[in-house]
Order: structure tokens, then sequence, then C-alpha cells
């Protein structure tokens, strides 16, 4: 077998053949490549073994740093304050004092945004320590008020003090970066570097947001409103001015917590936007405090912050229901903290009016509320003047109209009460009834409950009646008489006394109870009044004056005043007040007592009966200085023949040597003096409230400690009625209404025949229809007979020979 070669040119040798001195450099040629290799690996691994030395060593300064700040975090989470306190840098007297500023004012770790709602920090994380220098991050959960709770991460910055402890202290703000403006025509940002990838983003979204808002507001300020993101915590920071550097604070971990960031950022834009708008309340001034709240979360809705804004129709239907409508100028007086229970009513029930300025307006007339000046004292100036309604009782109407077309449960859809010949108060709690003679049964006129009846207008046109609202006092209201439109009269004060209408039924007067014994007048068409200084005694017959009475002196001074309370003169000094019935004089009590009448047309007063006539009359000698007679209850018959009032006996015991009462009576004269006499007396205090029309009856009612008793009595002292129930004269005198248990009487006086109706409910007060009654009541209706005239029970005592047993 052949031999192969490969042949080199270089040196013409065979490959294949063998060289004895080539092989030997070869190898010697090696052992320096081997060697550096070596070198390196050596240096390699002493270089590992000092980053592994140095390594651990950081690794034992971060966990301190990182020790710390979770003590710190776990004295928040506990509420030390003092060992909180105790780690931070006291080094710096500016850092440490602030902090404990932040302690007093429980803001040592504030939210990521103010309306944002966090914990304190979950865990520690990333140390990092450079030099003496060092800082950690922490994670926290937040997120907005009643959402997902969402991580966010801040950084706090730490520092070694000389004896070698790690100490929170103030951020390093080369860290943070050089401030960043984002400059937009409404809202200017400044924020630090490292923040600007969060603010950055929705910078646009911020500007539109407040632009939409100047456009719906009609922003008074036109200067861009600035967010300034720049503060630390080594201040403690005027959140209007200044706000804390998301670095610090918390950042969005996170796509959700970025989305509750975003969100709370423009919540933020938006209280800011409010508040430079609507200003700061001044002093102690508040009112419409709720409906500014409700007006904020419309305008939420405006802007797509919230979802639509809708009243809350069954609440309020419900409230109505049960009486507990809030009268629109009785809206203003909420606040958004009160403890009421009707406040959720009440912020139905604004954003009900709300809905309704809407409609008949448009938005930014609801939006331009937000500029009510807070000088307003009454929701009658926030109407008149920012929605430019001269007439207040229109505004009202249409209010109320709107109101009833969305609820059908409100008050005022009732049904017509012009053809009832009466209306009376029945149920528990009660409601307005109507009854017709003609007919068996009464039929309910409203399903709102808590309705009574006053009075009934002259013109049968109008019905006043009061409401009792739960725990919101009386209010007034008037309805038509086809139940189409209920109002409220809103200048009579609540706790007031009403009197009911002015004979023409323009105006309304009331008195005020207790210490200030004030009073009024206020015209039912435009709902101006006029405050008196003295309590409201009686309207003039024909509505053309009224007569009041002061209290400021030893003795009570008797006021007239026009119907609308103008030209007020002095016409005496007494109390107790009757008009004759042809508006010519007025009859009163002076001191003594003594009963005078003054004449209007001639000014002059002259006396009808005297102390000592009095006292004769009732058996008494007026020298007496242990027995008192108190008069009082005025009341001028209708035919202007007689002049009744009650009377209080006292007489001093030798028990307690103090006054005791011991009769009351009944006593009538003519107005000239004569014919004095006593048709009733009886062991209760007695009071004088009224004639029947054709003036033949005297109604009174007595009281002895424990109940009320009304006396219907004749002028010769018989008696036609003595009853436990309300007693009610129809305006021609026919009948008598009685409403007593559950169930409604009437008593026809000329044949003594009574008819009953019985809605199966407690009834109360009475008011006849002006006009009637319209109708002739019907023999089924029919309950029994009275005995006869001469057969009626007659009273103990009086001075007709025929009432002597």
């Amino acid at each position: 077998m052949a031999a192969e070669f490969e042949w080199r040119f270089e040196d013409e040798r065979p490959s294949g053949e063998p060289s004895a001195e080539g092989g030997a450099g070869r190898r010697r040629a090696r052992w320096p490549v081997w060697l550096s290799v070596g070198l390196v690996v050596l240096a390699v691994v002493r270089l590992y073994a000092w980053w592994r030395v140095r390594r651990e060593a950081l690794v034992e300064v971060e966990a301190e740093v990182q020790a710390v700040a979770q003590l710190e975090l776990h004295a928040l989470a506990e509420g030390d304050t003092e060992l909180y306190l105790s780690l931070q840098d006291n080094a710096d007297p500016n850092w440490q004092e602030a902090q404990e500023a932040r302690a007093a004012l429980d803001a040592l770790l504030p939210p990521p945004l103010p309306g944002l709602t966090a914990t304190t920090a979950l865990s520690v994380e990333n140390a990092r320590v450079v030099g003496d220098a060092a800082r950690v991050e922490v994670v926290r959960m937040g997120g907005l008020a009643g959402g997902d709770m969402v991580p966010f991460r801040a950084v706090r910055f730490y520092r070694r003090s000389d004896d070698g402890r790690w100490l929170h202290t103030r951020a390093d703000l080369d860290y943070a970066g050089h401030t960043v403006t984002f400059s937009g025509e409404r809202v200017k940002i400044i924020s630090f570097a490292t923040d600007r990838d969060w603010i950055g983003p929705v910078a646009p979204e911020l500007e539109g947001l407040a632009e939409q808002f100047c456009g719906l507001v009609s922003c008074q300020w036109h200067s861009p409103l600035t967010l300034d993101f720049t503060g630390t915590l080594d201040t403690v920071l005027e959140p209007e001015e200044v706000l804390p550097a998301p670095l610090l604070v918390g950042v969005p971990d996170d796509e959700a917590a970025r989305a509750a960031w975003e969100t709370g950022l423009r919540e933020l834009l938006f209280d800011r936007l409010i508040a430079r708008e609507a200003g700061r309340p001044s002093g102690s001034a508040r009112g419409g405090e709720l409906l500014q709240a409700r007006l904020r979360e419309w305008l939420r809705a405006k802007l797509e912050l919230s979802e639509s804004v809708s009243p809350n129709l069954d609440l309020v239907a419900e409230g109505l229901g049960a009486g507990e409508w809030v009268s629109l100028w009785s809206l203003w007086d909420f606040a958004p903290d009160d403890d009421d229970p009707r406040r959720p009513l009440a912020e139905a029930e604004i954003d009900l009016l709300l809905a309704f300025i809407e409609e008949e307006h448009d938005p930014s007339a609801v939006a331009g509320l937000l500029h009510t000046p807070r000088e307003y004292a009454t929701m009658w100036m926030l109407v008149g003047e920012e929605l430019g309604e001269e007439d207040r009782r229109a505004f009202e109407r249409r209010y109320l109209a709107y109101v009833r077309e969305t609820i059908i449960e409100f008050f005022g859809e009732a049904a017509a009460f012009a053809e009832y010949d009466l209306v009376v108060a029945c149920g528990e709690p009660w409601n307005l009834w109507g009854l017709r003679l003609d007919r068996p049964e009464m039929t309910v006129l409203s399903s709102t409950t808590g309705l009574a009846p006053l009075s009934w207008s002259p013109d049968g046109a109008q019905l006043l009646v009061w409401w009792d609202m739960i725990e919101n006092g009386m209010h007034i209201y008037l309805l038509e008489a086809d139940g189409s439109v209920a109002y409220s009269l809103p200048g009579i004060p609540e706790g007031a006394e009403l009197t009911g209408l002015s004979p023409d039924g323009s105006c309304v007067a009331y008195s005020m109870l207790g210490p200030s014994l004030g009073g009024g007048v206020v015209n039912v068409e435009t709902g101006e009044g006029v405050t008196l200084d003295g309590q409201f005694l009686a309207w003039s017959p024909d509505g053309s004056y009224l007569t009041y009475a002061t209290y400021g002196g030893p003795v009570p001074l008797i006021w007239l005043v026009e119907e609308d309370g103008s030209n007020p003169r002095q016409v005496g000094e007494g109390y107790s007040i009757a008009w004759s019935p042809d508006v010519t004089q007025i009859a009163s009590f002076n001191t003594g007592p003594t009963l005078e009448v003054y004449d209007v047309t001639t000014e002059e007063t002259r006396t009808v009966l005297d102390g000592p006539t009095l006292y004769g009359l009732l058996g008494l000698s007026p020298e007496s200085e242990n027995v008192l007679v108190q008069a009082h209850s005025l009341a001028w018959s209708s035919t202007g023949e007689w002049i009744g009032f009650g009377v209080d006996q006292f007489e001093e015991t030798e028990a307690t040597g103090g006054m005791e009462f011991v009769r009351g009576s009944v006593v009538l004269v003519h107005p000239d003096g004569s014919g004095p006499r006593v048709p009733f007396t009886c062991e209760s205090n007695v009071y004088v409230t009224g004639w029947s029309p054709d003036g033949r009856w005297l109604t009174s009612y007595t009281y002895d400690g424990d109940r009320f008793t009304t006396t219907v009595i004749g002028i010769d002292g018989t008696v036609l009625l003595e009853t436990n129930a309300w007693v009610t004269w129809s305006p021609d005198g026919r009948y008598l209404a009685v409403t007593e248990e559950d169930r409604l009487r009437i008593l026809e006086v000329e044949s003594g025949a009574w008819y009953s109706f019985e809605p199966a409910a407690r009834c109360g007060p009475v008011v006849w229809n002006p006009r009637g009654p319209l109708h002739e009541p019907i023999p089924s209706a029919r309950l029994m007979m009275m005995p006869q005239m001469d057969w009626r029970f007659t009273v103990e005592q009086c001075d007709m020979p025929k009432c002597q047993h």
C-alpha cells in the first residue's frame, strides 16, 4: 500500500513528515496563554469575593433601614405617636417640628390625593443605601370612598445619625427632579419631574373638564386654577395652596390604581372649581347649605363625573303620604350634617326643585345658583334674586303643580270641596273629609295625612288648612275650591296661633305665644306681611280693621290698625276685645274689671259695666279684700243686642294664704249697660267662644283641670247642649256640627233632630261652607230626636227665676 503525502511549498517537505525542532517550539509557546487565563480567573474570583462581602454588608444596612421604616409604619398603625416621633431626624428642627404638627392634625401619612381613602403602608420594599443616605418604597392601599382598595407606592427618605441610627428625614429633591409646569387656559399644574409620567397624560383631560364646568356655570374667575403638587412633608401644608408630591404619598402601582387616582384628580379639580366660584361662608351665616350640596351633585352628574341625579320620587311620595312634606321655604334651613330624620326627604325634594328649575328655565339657571350670595337668609331671597321671580307665590304654585304632576300622591291633589256643606278633619292622623247633608256617607278629599281645616274664605273659593308635619310644626296652606292648587303662606312663623282669614279673605292674622307676645298680618295674595308688636285680638266684622294689644307697661294697650297692619293708633287700655256687628264700637276690659266701649267714629270711651256692679251681680261685696274677680273672653252677639263674657272668681284661703279658684260664670249685658245677668255658673273655668249666627245661643267651654266641656246656653240660662266635643255653628244658625268619638253628628236646632255620619275615625275641627248649607239633610241619616225645648236640663245657678232650684 502506497503512502500519501501533502506538499508544502514553503519548505518543500511533506506535511506528514515530523520535525523534532518544530514540536518542541510549539510546546514552549502555550504556557503564557494559560498563565494569563489563570490570572484573570484569579482576579475575577477575588473581585467576586469582595463584591459578595460588600453586598452582604450592604444588605445588612438595607435591612436596618427597612426595619426602621417598618417600625415607623407599625407605630402609625397602632397610633403610637411617641414611638413614631422618636424615629424622626432630630438634627433637623424644621422636620421634627413639622412631624409634631402633622401628628396633632392626624396627617403623618396623607392619602395619595385629597378625597381618596388610604391605609397605612402594608409593606416596605426596595431599600437603597448610598453612604449615609437611604430611601425605601412603601406600598399602601387606597382608593375612592366606597370603592375597591388598590395599591399605591410611595418613597421615604432616611439619614444615618452620628450614633449610627437610621432616622426618617426630609425628601431628597435631587431624586424628585426639577419642577415641571403644565399650563392651560383654565388649569395650571405644577409637579416634580419624577411625577411627570402620572400627571402629564391626564393634564389635557383636566383642562377639558374645567372648560366644561365654566361653560355651564359661567365662571367669574378667568385666571387658570393652579394645582401645585410640589409639597413635601417637611412643612404643614395648606391644601388649598400646595399638595404633597405624589412620589411621597403614593403613585398608582397598577392600572386599577391609576384609574382611581385619575378619578380622584378629576374630583379634586372639581372641588377646587366649586370652592373658587361659590366662595367660603362668612361669619356665622348659615342657610341653603343642603341646597348647595345637592347642587354640587347635580353639577357632578352634568360633567359626567357621576351618574345622573334623579329625584327619589318614591321617598317624596312616601313622605307626602305620611304628612312629612318639607315646605319649599323650610328647605333653606337644612344643613348637610343635620341629624334630622327628615334630611333624606329634604334632599329628595331639593333634587325635585332643581329638576323643576331646569325644566322651567334651563341648566344654566340651575348652575347659576352656585353663585348664591352667602348673605341670603331665606329661600325667598334666592328665588327672587337669583331666579328673578318677583311673584314668589306664583313660583311656588308652579313648583307645586310640577310636583303634583310628578307625584300623584302630592298634597293638594284634593277633590273639589266647594259643593260640600262642611269640611271636617277625621282620622289618626287627621285628613280632610267632606260632608253633604243630603248624603249618608262622608267623602275623603285628600290622601295626604295631617291636614285639618281652619277657615273657609267668605266667597267659598278657598280653604285655609294647617298641615301638621311630623316634627316640623304647623304649616299653613290655602286650597283652591276645585282642589287643583295648594300653596303655603310662608310669612307665618312657626309656632304662631292662627286666628283665620279676614272677613274678606284677603289677609291672615296670627299671634305668637310666649314671652315675645308678638303677632302679624300676612296678605294671602302677595305673601307679604306686617309684624305687630303685640298679640292679635280681633278682626272687625267687615275686615277693614283689626285690633291688638301690647303688654310692655303695667296695663295692656289696645291698638287699632288698618286691614293690612298699617296706620296703628291707640284706642284704649285693657285686654280682651269684641267688635260690634256694625263696626262702630269696640268692647274691652280695663282694670277693675270694668267693661268699656270705644266708639270708632267719635273716638270716645264709655263704661258699660263697672267693677262694683259686676261684683254685686256675682253676689260679692266690692270691698271684700279676700275675693278676686277676673273677666275675660268677650263676645258681642251678631244682632248687637248682647255682650257676653266669662268671669273667674278666686278667694283667699286661710290654709295657704293664697288665692284659689272658686267658680266660673257667664255674664250678659246690653251694650248700653242695662239688663246685666248671670245665666250660667259652674265650678270650672268658663270661656265664652261666640254666639250663634241668629244671636239666640251663646257657646262657651269649661275646663275643670281634667277635661274641656262645651256648653251652648240661651240668654235665659237654658242649656241647648253640653258635650265633650267640638261644636261649630252653620252660617245660617240652623245646625250645630258636633264631633265626638268616632262620628260626626249634626243637630238641627229647631226640630231637635240629630243626623249621624260615621267615617270610622276620630273627627276634629269643622268648617262650614259660608254659602250654605247647600243641601237639606235626608231622613235616612237621622239618628234620634232630642227632647222638646221645655225638657232641656238647666244649670245649677243663674239669675233667671226658672234657673233657681
